[in-house]
């Protein structure tokens, strides 16, 4: 009777006495910054370069879904922490320009920073990206290219 007794007022005690679950740690993308060359066609070869936010950064080169070659490095403290304040700052507000051409490549590069695409360029698709998302989206290229060479054929 006892036993009946006690399980009855466990179960009518508010649920604010049962232990709690730790709160959820929020979930920090490593990736600082990524640039992804994309093709529309299956046989070309795409790569992807991340930079993290422990300032090292990758390089892969995949063909058909396969690693065909990788490379690993760190950046300088200084020049990382430079080039994420830059992106950061960076409103990536695209516009169109007045003249387009219609030349038409399948390559394309795709931006993110902290994992959210922010700019997806094409050959001649008419968008221009505002003064400060240019100017970081340029130092971040500058940086890169000599690091990797060419991303991806133009």
């Amino acid at each position: 009777m006892n036993k009946w007794i006690f399980a009855s007022l466990l179960a009518a005690l508010p649920a604010t006495f049962v232990a709690a679950a730790p709160p959820a740690r929020p979930i920090v993308n490593p990736i600082a910054f990524e640039i992804d060359g994309r093709s529309d066609l299956a046989d070309q070869p795409e790569t992807v370069f991340q930079l993290r936010i422990d300032n090292t950064w990758t390089y892969r080169v995949m063909q058909r879904g396969q690693l065909v070659r990788e490379t690993q490095g760190t950046l300088p403290v200084k020049t990382a922490v430079n080039l994420r304040a830059h992106l950061a700052s960076a409103t990536w507000t695209t516009g169109h320009a007045e003249v387009r051409c219609m030349a038409y490549s399948a390559n394309y590069r795709e931006y993110r920073v902290r994992g959210v695409l922010v700019y997806t360029q094409r050959l001649c698709d008419g968008q221009v990206l505002d003064d400060a998302s240019a100017a970081a989206l340029a130092e971040a290229n500058a940086l890169v290219g000599p690091l990797v060479g060419p991303l991806v054929r133009e």
